[in-house]
C-alpha cells in the first residue's frame, strides 16, 4: 500500500466541479424541494431578490463556483443525499463543504454530520475493500459504518450493491466555525487503500435544527487521478 498523501486543502484541484466536468449522478440524488412561504429561508431571500417564489430546483449548484444568496440545492427534511459523478477516475483524499455566512439566512439548515460513500467498479478493489471491512467487522466504529452503508444503500431507489460502496470518511461540518468553508479528510485506511473512485454519494445525516429543509451550497471533491497516482 501506497503512504498516505498529506491532507489537502480547499485549493486542491476539485474534481466535482461542474464547469471542468462533474455533474450530477440523478438515481443518487434526493429530490430538491421548493421553501415554503413562511420559512426564514424564504421570506429573507424574498425580501433581497424580490423573487416572488424561492425553488432550490437544481442539485447543480452544489457543484457550482458560485455560493450568492439562492444559489444552494435543498432537499426536503434533515436526511438526504447528493450523488456526483466526478471529472476523472481518482483516489479520494478529501471532501470540502462550503456554506458562506452571507447565505445563512437560516443557519439551522446548514448540514450538521455527514458520510462520503465511494463507489467501487474494479474488482480486484471490491475484494480488496471486503476483505479490509471482514477483518475488521469486530470493531465498534467499522459495524458502525457497515450499519450505516447498509442503510443508506437500502434506501436508495435503484439497485446498488452493497459490496462495492466505501464509506471514505464520516464529518461533521461545524456551524460555529469562522471558517465557512471546511475541509474534511478520508479514513486514513481508506487513503491506504488507494481506491479507484469516480462516483460518489455525499449523505446528509442531520443537520442543524430545521425540520423542513436542508441546504448544500458547494460540494468540493479532492484526490489523486489514478492514471496519474500508480498503484
Amino acid at each position: 500500500m501506497k503512504p498516505r498523501p498529506p491532507t489537502p486543502s480547499h485549493r486542491s484541484p476539485d474534481y466535482a466541479l461542474l464547469s471542468g466536468g462533474g455533474r450530477i449522478w440523478k438515481e443518487a440524488t434526493s429530490a430538491s424541494c421548493a421553501i415554503r412561504k413562511g420559512a426564514t429561508s424564504y421570506s429573507l431571500f424574498s425580501l433581497l431578490s424580490g423573487s416572488p417564489r424561492i425553488l432550490y430546483s437544481d442539485p447543480e449548484w452544489a457543484l457550482h463556483p458560485q455560493t450568492n444568496l439562492g444559489m444552494c440545492w435543498g432537499h426536503a427534511g434533515t436526511k438526504g443525499h447528493l450523488g456526483i459523478f466526478l471529472m476523472s477516475t481518482i483516489a479520494v483524499s478529501a471532501v470540502t463543504l462550503e456554506h458562506p455566512l452571507e447565505v445563512r439566512v437560516n443557519p439551522s439548515s446548514t448540514p450538521r454530520d455527514l458520510v462520503l460513500l465511494g463507489i467501487v467498479e474494479d474488482q480486484e478493489q471490491i475484494q480488496r475493500l471486503n476483505r479490509y471491512y471482514s477483518r475488521r467487522s469486530n470493531g465498534s466504529t467499522i459495524d458502525d459504518l457497515l450499519t450505516l452503508r447498509s442503510s443508506v444503500v437500502s434506501s436508495m431507489d435503484f439497485s446498488l450493491r452493497e459490496d462495492t460502496v466505501a464509506v471514505l470518511s464520516a464529518f461533521t461540518y461545524d456551524l460555529h466555525q469562522s471558517n465557512d468553508i471546511q475541509t474534511f479528510s478520508v479514513f486514513p485506511d481508506m487513503q491506504e487503500l488507494s481506491l479507484s473512485i469516480n462516483r460518489i454519494i455525499l449523505v446528509t445525516m442531520n443537520n442543524w435544527g430545521n425540520n423542513d429543509h436542508t441546504l448544500l451550497c458547494r460540494v468540493r471533491v479532492h484526490g489523486n487521478r489514478s492514471d496519474v497516482a500508480g498503484e
